[in-house]
C-alpha cells in the first residue's frame, strides 16, 4: 500500500502521538503501563479499508495513477533550483 507522497509517514507519527498520550492518560488513571505499537503498515490501512472492503466483497480494483500525472495535492514533479 502505497499513498501519495509521505503521507504514511506523518500518519503513522500522528496516530502514534495519539497513541501515547492515550497511555499515558490511562497511567494517569490506573497506575499501569502500557506497550504501544504502531506500525507504519497499519496506520495506512485504517486510511484505504474501504478500497480494500471493495475488492474482497466486490472484486473491484481502483487503478493507481501513472508517474508524475497523479494530478494529487502533492506535487509529483521535480521542483525547480536555482544554480549557484
Amino acid at each position: 500500500m502505497k499513498l501519495a507522497g509521505h503521507s504514511g509517514d506523518f500518519l503513522s507519527g500522528v496516530l502514534a502521538a495519539i497513541n501515547t498520550m492515550s497511555a499515558v492518560f490511562a497511567a494517569q488513571q490506573t497506575g499501569v503501563g502500557q506497550h504501544i505499537d504502531c506500525p507504519e503498515q497499519e496506520a495506512v490501512a485504517s486510511i484505504v479499508c474501504h478500497e480494500i472492503g471493495d475488492y474482497f466483497d466486490a472484486g473491484i480494483t481502483y487503478q493507481r495513477d501513472a508517474g508524475n500525472t497523479a494530478g494529487k495535492n502533492l506535487p509529483n514533479t521535480p521542483a525547480p533550483t536555482a544554480l549557484l
